[in-house]
């Protein structure tokens, strides 16, 4: 050291490291940010996929179950299952034998063992149908959420040889996607 200057010890960083600092961590929050909006995303897509597979899972159960049930204590005079592919509607009859006090009753109008059920393709949606007593009075419900997915096809093979029900539902995501879901149903109870 020469005499008579001082010795400077810095402390802290310039403008310049402050800088080139700042701009680092910017890139790396940036780039944070964009993975985080990319993986949430596909979070929300994954998600509305898994809602319109799973009401698709809903409907083939609901059939289910109600195909099931057809022709269950239902005479002769009327039909146990019929489907109008013109109008896109299955009609369902049974005697609901899972009621208590329904097991040995029969078909009949007004008594309420007796189920008439039907699904109805309606364009974009499939609407079930719940007559409660089987006489006249049916309770509507959508299947599908139309926010989520649209219904686009809805058809129905019946083999009564067999007591077979084919059932195949077309439909398309909000992503646009379209999609089949077909499945076979024995009927038991159908004669």
């Amino acid at each position: 050291m020469f005499s008579g200057e001082e010795k400077v010890t810095r402390f802290g960083l310039t403008l310049v490291e402050l800088l080139v600092a700042l701009v680092a961590g910017l890139v790396i929050l940036g780039a944070a940010a964009t993975f985080l909006v990319r993986v949430y995303s596909h979070f929300i897509s994954e998600t509305k996929k898994l809602v319109a597979e799973t009401d698709v899972l809903k409907l083939s159960n609901l059939i289910t179950f109600d195909l099931l049930k057809a022709g269950y204590n239902v005479p002769k005079g009327y039909n146990a299952l019929n489907w109008d592919g013109s109008a896109k509607t299955l009609v369902i009859r049974y005697v609901d034998y899972t009621k208590s006090g329904c097991s040995d009753k029969e078909f009949k109008p007004g008594d309420s063992c007796s189920y008439v059920v039907e699904y109805h393709f309606t364009g974009n949606n499939i609407l079930r149908r719940v007559d409660e007593s089987a006489d006249g009075d049916f309770k509507d419900s959508s299947i599908f959420d139309d926010k989520k997915m649209q219904a686009t096809d809805f058809s129905v093979v019946l083999y009564p040889d067999k007591r077979n029900v084919f059932v195949k539902i077309n439909y398309r995501t909000l992503n646009g996607k379209e999609k089949t879901f077909e499945f076979l149903v024995n009927c038991p109870n159908w004669n």
